[in-house]
């Protein structure tokens, strides 16, 4: 379900950004080239900021139920953004309501691409056969999942105050930004392993799919 969550998200950003709702191939099996993104969009960093802060919750809750110790994932955006404990508890709000709603939106966005590829002989087209038109649905589904994250970022602005939110958006634009990649092909999710002290981590890259 993870990796088709991940690729459902992959597949959208990609459909939108490149004007396809799909990849697909010609009968020697070439993809159609896509422009690369000149740079990366608030939404798309405070996505991956808020998706990275639920996947730590959920692998520390993990952990817990194995009567292991969850702690250090829990507070580790409150640790290395330096937020205090109702900062840290606001935050927690703001990114996994926003994570849960984009999540619903993926999956419906999911569902239209599902379709639609069987539409199409599951996204193989003969040579030099033109890919059909994208269904307007997902367009839509893509304003509205951006709408909503930068939607919890200002909430996050309003909570924090100016002072605070631009500590966390110094944060935010130095240790989150700064190591995504451009395509969101290769997006990576923000590193574990921020400060040499770190003695626990989870997997730098997304899982990809099919693995």
């Amino acid at each position: 379900m993870k990796k088709k969550q991940a690729l459902i998200g992959l597949l959208v950003a990609i459909a939108i950004t490149a004007g396809l709702a799909f990849t697909f191939q010609s009968s020697q099996g070439q993809q159609q080239q896509k422009p690369p993104m000149k740079s990366i969009p608030d939404y798309e960093v405070y996505h991956q900021l808020f998706h990275h802060h639920v996947a730590l919750k959920k692998k520390a809750n993990d952990l817990e139920k194995l009567g292991k110790d969850g702690k250090f994932l829990h507070g580790f955006y409150q640790r290395e953004a330096k937020l205090s404990d109702q900062e840290a508890r606001t935050f927690d709000e703001i990114a996994s309501q926003c994570d849960e709603e984009v999540s619903k939106l993926d999956r419906k966005a999911g569902a239209i691409i599902d379709e639609a590829l069987a539409k199409n002989a599951n996204g193989k087209l003969p040579k030099d056969a033109n890919p059909p038109e994208p269904p307007a649905e997902l367009k839509n589904l893509w304003d509205q999942r951006n709408t909503i994250i930068l939607r919890a970022k200002d909430r996050l602005e309003a909570a924090f105050g100016p002072p605070e939110f631009k500590r966390l958006e110094e944060f935010v634009r130095s240790h989150v930004e700064a190591r995504m990649t451009i395509d969101p092909g290769n997006r990576q999710r923000p590193a574990e392993r921020i400060g040499p002290r770190h003695q626990q981590h989870l997997q730098p890259h997304p899982p990809q799919p099919g693995r």
